[in-house]
């Protein structure tokens, strides 16, 4: 009885965590172009890090 209201929760509740993971995508690659001449984007830190050498 209630494994269709779970699969409906479920399928009701997947674009929400689909579009926050967009919005989280967009919002790096925003940082990422914000970036310093000097600096690029590291993915792992999710952060600018400057170029030496």
């Amino acid at each position: 009885m209630l494994r269709p209201f779970f699969i409906a929760l479920l399928l009701a509740a997947a674009p929400i965590g689909t579009s926050f993971a967009l919005a989280c995508q967009a919002h790096d690659a925003k940082q990422a172009m914000s970036c310093a001449e000097d600096a690029v984007w590291d993915e792992e830190k999710a952060t600018c890090v400057k170029v030496t050498g």
